[in-house]
């Protein structure tokens, strides 16, 4: 009986050395899936970096129009601009540095180059390091290319938190949004439509976002231009506006997000042939 029993206890003993392993690495799974978790509930939520600069309080009828998306386009928008004696503001992307020479000859002809991070990402939500590294490869991609460091730096869609706000101002440099949008991203306007929306927007000290990659825009440049002259404005870099006057900050409590694209919906057919829409999950 005696050696029945030290048989039982040695024979558990050893199952219970063997089993573990496989429900020790199932353990480990899920204790690290929780604190995963757990770390992605307390990860600190994106903060607001203040209100941004938008625009200018000027005692002269001055705009600055200004193209993202650089460097493509940019000889053609000076061409026309330069045609009109007026000036611009190209934000340009560090990777997209193809036409660097179309850079540096609108640098030589007083237009201004602005930073629009390296691979035109947003400044918002990412680490200190990230923001820092995006806007740092860009300057120096337009400082080889012009021999000229950025005075103005804007991210994609103008997405920034305190973060990428702090990483700008350890750069040096300042930030920019705008305060007249044409909304030529919107692919379903035409020329004109791009064009009155400018027009009919226009003040003094306004800054106009404008894409040097959208065809319609540069159709539609040489009326912008035009009208606005004809109303008497002047159109100057952004650098220039600045000097003018004072900054105007948007009211923004919050810190510009990227957009969340809805989840698409899908068709579920019923044996009954009837269909019917369900989320995906």
């Amino acid at each position: 009986m005696r050696r029945l029993l030290r048989a039982l206890v040695v024979t558990l003993a050893i199952a219970g050395l063997l089993m573990p392993a496989g429900i020790a690495e199932a353990k480990v799974k899920k204790t690290t899936r929780r604190r995963s978790t757990r770390s992605a509930r307390k990860a600190p939520k994106p903060v607001t970096p203040g209100p941004l600069a938008i625009g200018f309080t000027v005692a002269t009828p001055a705009i600055a129009l200004t193209f993202d998306d650089g460097a493509a386009n940019t000889a053609a928008i000076v061409s026309i601009l330069r045609a009109q004696d007026a000036k611009g503001t190209f934000f340009v992307c560090g990777a997209r540095m193809g036409e660097a020479s179309e850079v540096a000859s609108a640098v030589a002809n007083g237009f201004e180059i602005g930073n629009h991070t390296y691979d035109h990402v947003s400044l918002y939500g990412q680490s200190y390091a990230y923001d820092a590294a995006q806007i740092a490869a860009t300057n120096n991609s337009i400082q080889a290319a012009t021999g000229v460091r950025p005075v103005w730096v804007r991210s994609r869609s103008g997405q920034i938190d305190a973060t990428g706000m702090q990483a700008v101002r350890d750069a040096g440099q300042s930030y920019i949004n705008w305060d007249v949008h044409s909304q030529d991203t919107d692919w379903s306007l035409t020329s004109t439509q791009i064009e009155a929306r400018v027009v009919g927007s226009a003040h003094p000290g306004a800054v106009v976002l404008m894409h040097a990659t959208r065809p319609e825009t540069l159709v539609a440049l040489p009326g912008i231009v035009a009208q606005l002259k004809a109303r008497g404005y002047r159109l100057v870099t952004v650098s220039q506006l600045a000097g003018m006057g004072s900054p105007r900050f948007s009211s923004e409590t919050k810190a510009k997000a990227p957009k969340k694209k809805s989840k698409p919906k899908a068709k579920v057919t019923r044996p009954s042939g009837r269909s019917r829409s369900r989320r995906r999950r």
